[in-house]
């Protein structure tokens, strides 16, 4: 029977009960009506109910119609527990998503792709940030470089690390006796990088790699060479330009090259202000590379640098490119400003299309209002949907994004897991004000046909 169809079948039923009451006798009418309530009485008291303002009653369901049908009075032992309640929102959302498959899939998958795309441009930011620190920006001297300008260019605290490689005068390296004939020394701060490959060093205890950063009378020699010599990782040798005999300086020798059997010496060079002399012996470098200690340097570290170039009066040209690095800045500050929109827009249409498929399910609420369900469980059952559908598709949006990262457990960072639940408290707000927006006009004025 219809909705409309049982009110007028309440309406004449009223009207009759009111005629017998009419002629009943005055003592009797609390005793059978007021009390009891039994019999045709109690089955035309419960369609009064079905007036269009007692319509929101309490009751769920079968129970509610069989009560306003006249065949089972309304009494406590009849209303619904909590546990009851949960259990029809429960399955009211379990048969309304099957009936409603492409609205439910519709929500369920905006959520995954909402989540995947904030995901997405949350990885894309994180990406350009690491881009970016690990970017060195790097300036280059090319001409005549002497070590002095090395060692004034480490002063300011503008650079992290440098690069170069050049050779020695002629020299002869003197050790107890015994001479190496004339060569060169190599000038590196890198061995590895200047040799090709990794080699395996051994230092003397107390210096390391790190020693070659430092300019000073101190030098690496090969395996071959120090038996030649008979010299090992912490003696010392007398280094001599070649034809300059009246010029000693002395060296550290603070590790060996194993398994090396070419005579190689490598030594990072020295200077000493105020002491000429190195210079008799390390002639100046052709090129060199320097990595700024952060990208703000840049502007400074050119000043700074033009101005050394200058004092010492050589022939040396500063080379800089920061157009990469502009990039990486500019990518950066967009990814930077997308992302908190891309979260508010997001939210905005997951709340958008919430709001509109509960306010389109309005003829819905107002059927199962009429059949006796309350406005609060009404509410509760068209955001508790919707809530679910979106919780449903965030765990899909998440799968999703953990096979992409090939099921990486840091997949995702505090920002994408904030958003989820900002998300989840989006759709449970608009949820609850849309179904209250929903159930507000009476449920016989939404049924009405419009002809």
């Amino acid at each position: 029977m219809s909705p409309l169809a049982l009110l007028h079948g309440a309406g004449a039923t009223r009207r009759k009960r009111v005629a017998r009451r009419d002629a009943a006798p005055l003592g009797t009418r609390k005793e059978d009506i007021g009390n009891s309530r039994t019999g045709d009485d109690a089955a035309q008291f419960a369609l009064q109910g079905t007036r269009k303002k007692d319509i929101g009653f309490s009751g769920t369901g079968e129970a509610n119609s069989l009560r306003h049908s006249g065949l089972e009075p309304e009494s406590p032992a009849t209303k619904p527990s909590r546990k009851r309640s949960v259990s029809f929102v429960a399955q009211y959302i379990s048969k309304h998503i099957r009936r409603s498959a492409v609205k439910s899939a519709l929500a369920a998958l905006l959520a995954a792709l909402l989540f995947f795309a904030v995901g997405w441009i949350s990885e894309l930011k994180a990406s350009y940030t690491d881009l970016l620190a690990q970017t060195a920006n790097t300036a280059h001297f090319v001409g005549t470089i002497p070590l002095q300008l090395i060692y004034r260019l480490t002063i300011p605290g503008y650079i992290s690390g440098k690069y170069y490689e050049g050779q020695s005068n002629s020299a002869c390296i003197y050790y107890k006796g015994k001479e190496s004939g004339a060569m060169t020394m190599t000038v590196t701060n890198d061995i590895n990088r200047c040799y090709g490959k990794a080699v395996e060093i051994t230092y003397d205890g107390i210096h390391d790699e790190s020693s070659m950063n430092y300019l000073g009378r101190v030098l690496v020699a090969s395996r071959g060479f120090a038996d030649m010599l008979g010299i090992e990782a912490g003696d010392s040798v007398a280094v001599i330009p070649e034809g300059i005999n009246d010029k000693l300086f002395p060296f550290n020798v603070i590790g060996i090259i194993e398994n090396e059997p070419d005579v190689l010496v490598y030594t990072p060079g020295a200077y000493k202000p105020g002491d000429e002399d190195d210079s008799l012996l390390f002639k100046p470098i052709e090129e060199l590379e320097v990595t700024l200690l952060d990208d703000s340097y840049v502007d400074e570290f050119r000043t700074s640098s033009r101005s050394e170039i200058g004092e010492i009066g050589e022939k040396v040209t500063l080379v800089m490119n920061t157009a990469n690095l502009e990039n990486l800045k500019n990518a950066q500050r967009l990814t930077e400003m997308l992302y908190p929109m891309a979260i508010v827009a997001a939210l905005l249409i997951g709340g958008f299309l919430c709001c509109l498929l509960i306010l389109q399910s309005s003829k819905e609420a107002a059927i199962m209002r009429v059949l006796g369900t309350t406005k609060r469980k009404t509410r509760a059952m068209l955001a508790a949907e919707q809530t679910f559908l979106s919780l449903l598709g965030l765990i899909a949006g998440m799968l999703v994004v953990l096979a992409y990262k090939e099921f990486n457990p840091d997949a995702f960072p505090d920002q994408i897991l904030l958003f989820a639940a900002l998300y989840s408290v989006v759709i449970l707000v608009c949820g609850v004000v849309c179904s209250s927006l929903a159930t507000r006009r009476p449920p016989l004025e939404l049924l009405q046909v419009k002809e």
